[in-house]
């Protein structure tokens, strides 16, 4: 459902709200129903933004009114039913208002689930996530993407000389350029210490190359410019053909990794999945 665009929830919405007033409607003198007026507000509160809620709960609580009226419940002067047609709004944009708190809560829990708390990346559950839907999607539209392993080289120097706020400052400014050096469907990740993941979806080995050479020349002016001297090791693979896990091709990509800086650091090691 959350994928869903607003435009299908604002239908759905009104199409629960006249269904449920015209069951209402057929079936007022056998048993109430009101309580089920509270799905739509729900449904609203929870997928929607706070103007469509509240149209949502208006639109709501017209036809709960325009019910009790129409059926003879209560007659069409009558100040009793003008007055429970303004409680029953009030109560609905209420009930609205908590499920949305509720909805921005779990997103919020949801989103620092996913975020790495230093540099505000995504953290290795997102990566890890985010890579297995990207397989996927190689799966059914035989696309290739590729998977990017960053080491930063010589970085227990820059904590044992300037100390660790100067390191966390490091990863953070690393992160960053990272992000803005790529394009916004690519996926930056802190996967642990100082080893980032880089998901390049629909990237095949050339353009890998291109778009890893780009971000390694924009990353080494940063290092310079902040008079930091760590480089940087990567291990890259290119996936022509979807991966059996995620596993492999991040083992694969680190592995790489470890190589370029086992073979002198500052290099990046490329292979393929084909």
């Amino acid at each position: 459902m959350e994928s869903r665009s607003n435009a299908f929830h604002i239908l759905l919405n009104c199409a629960l709200v006249v269904a449920l007033g015209w069951i209402n409607y057929s079936a007022l003198h056998d048993f109430s129903i009101s309580i089920f007026y509270l799905i739509p507000v729900s449904l609203g509160s929870w997928f929607l933004s706070s103007v469509a809620r509240v149209a949502i709960s208006f639109f709501t609580a017209t036809v709960w009114f325009a019910v009790g009226i129409y059926s003879g419940q209560a007659g069409a002067d009558s100040a009793t039913a003008y007055r429970n047609a303004v409680v029953g709004f009030a109560f609905l944009i209420v009930f609205g208002l908590i499920l949305a708190g509720l909805r921005g809560a779990y997103n919020h829990q949801k989103n620092l689930a996913r975020t790495d708390y230093l540099t505000q990346l995504a953290n290795a559950r997102s990566f890890y996530e985010a890579t297995e839907l990207e397989i996927s999607r190689s799966r059914r539209y035989d696309h290739p993407f590729t998977i990017a392993y960053l080491d930063v080289d010589d970085f227990k120097a820059v904590n044992d000389k300037h100390g660790h706020t100067e390191g966390d400052r490091l990863l953070k400014t690393l992160g960053e350029a990272a992000t803005g050096s790529l394009r916004e469907t690519d996926l930056v990740a802190r996967l642990g210490g100082d080893e980032f993941g880089i998901l390049l979806p629909e990237t095949n080995s050339d353009a890998a190359k291109i778009a890893i050479d780009k971000l390694r020349a924009l990353l080494g002016n940063v290092m310079r410019s902040n008079g930091w001297l760590s480089t940087f090791s990567i291990g890259v693979v290119t996936c022509a053909i979807p991966p059996s896990s995620v596993s492999e091709v991040l083992n694969m990509a680190d592995n790489l990794a470890y190589i370029a800086k086992a073979s002198g650091k500052d290099t990046v090691n490329y292979d393929e999945i084909r």
